[in-house]
């Protein structure tokens, strides 16, 4: 017959602690210059055909500003992935390069 294995009671963490294991994670994983650098270049990606528009309504024509414009403003509504979107291109970008 088996025996029933006793469980032992988990640690209580103090919340305290929870938080500067939080942070801690955070800045190694975070807040750092190679997670800095694929923001900035995920950004880029991102934000391109905005950046492509405005360049092309300095050169050609206006109407183009328009477009950049209707392009930003789709992007930053609330009910797009647009946050989702671009943090998953920063992990994929930073997943890639490693």
């Amino acid at each position: 017959m088996k025996q029933k294995k006793e469980k032992k009671p988990k640690e209580k963490i103090p919340f305290r602690q929870k938080l500067k294991n939080g942070w801690k994670w955070t800045r190694e994983h975070l807040l750092n210059k190679e997670t800095l650098f694929f923001t900035v270049v995920g950004e880029a990606i991102f934000w391109s055909p905005v950046i492509v528009c405005g360049i092309l309504g300095l050169i050609i024509d206006k109407k183009f500003w328009a477009v950049a414009g209707s392009i930003a403003a789709f992007w930053t509504l609330p009910l797009t992935p647009g946050w989702a979107i671009q943090i998953a291109l920063i992990f994929g970008l930073k997943k890639i390069f490693h």
